[in-house]
């Protein structure tokens, strides 16, 4: 996954000092479990409420869902050694 050329000019006028990149997995502060893997596909650089990131995931059903989130409502999972 990669952005244009544009769409990299444009995140790094808009949202220079984003913490995540296309291809991360990621999940929901709240899901504790860590049962709902969500992968970032891209940003959301014109958006005005917030939302950083587009991602998609399976829910329970396992049917394909996406979403827009703010960065502060995701996590990277955190691997222990």
């Amino acid at each position: 996954m990669s952005l244009s050329a544009e769409q990299q000019a444009l995140k790094q006028m808009q949202k220079p000092d984003l913490k995540y990149n296309l291809g991360d997995t990621v999940f929901l502060k709240s899901d504790l479990k860590k049962r709902y893997p969500m992968q970032i596909i891209n940003f959301k650089l014109d958006d005005y409420n917030c939302s950083d990131y587009y991602t998609t995931w399976l829910n329970s059903q396992g049917t394909q869902e996406h979403g827009a989130f703010p960065e502060e409502c995701l996590i990277k999972n955190q691997k222990t050694l």
